[in-house]
């Protein structure tokens, strides 16, 4: 029991000095306390403000992504009607493609069918040249059988020589008139 005893004595909350201590330690402790309580209320205020901050920015981010989700959809709108467009433009391509190719033929056979009027034309010219010299021949024939005829009426009046030299004008007349359209053509 003695041990008992020194134990209470110990204790005993009497002792002015285990007072002091045990106070100076409530003391201590109370100085953590606030200590603790200032930096816990510190570290919530922080917690606080990155909340307030991360929520912030989350909806920037949300924001962000509305807008980017617009821009997206914005954008597949364009690229639909430019693929649009480039497909009626390609169908547009081709028509004219084709247009281009039957203009084509159809100069071809104009250039074909020019090259044959030019060939009928130059054949139809030769043919009208011979035509108008034997027309031309027929007509200082038709002349000469005349100047003979004259003759023959007006025998006793007119030399033989005059008939003659009516007939080579004539012919020479009809020669030169020939062989110059010959020239020309």
């Amino acid at each position: 029991m003695s041990i008992l005893k020194t134990v209470k004595d110990l204790i005993d909350p009497s002792d002015p000095e285990l007072v002091e201590k045990t106070l100076a330690r409530i003391a201590e402790q109370d100085i953590w306390n606030d200590v603790f309580s200032t930096k816990l209320i510190d570290v919530l205020d922080n917690v606080d403000g990155l909340k307030s901050e991360l929520r912030k920015r989350m909806r920037s981010v949300e924001q962000s992504g509305i807008e980017a989700k617009q821009s997206l959809e914005q954008s597949a709108s364009h690229l639909a009607r430019a693929c649009s467009v480039e497909e009626k433009a390609t169908r547009d391509l081709q028509s004219t493609r084709q247009n281009l190719l039957a203009s084509q033929q159809n100069l071809n056979a104009a250039q074909e069918l020019a090259t044959v009027a030019q060939g009928k034309h130059v054949a139809a010219a030769e043919i009208f040249q011979k035509t108008v010299r034997w027309a031309v021949t027929a007509v200082a024939l038709s002349w000469i059988v005349l100047v003979w005829t004259a003759w023959a009426s007006f025998r006793s009046v007119a030399p033989i020589w005059t008939p003659c030299i009516a007939t080579t004008v004539i012919m020479l007349a009809v020669a030169l008139l020939t062989t110059g359209a010959r020239h020309e053509a």
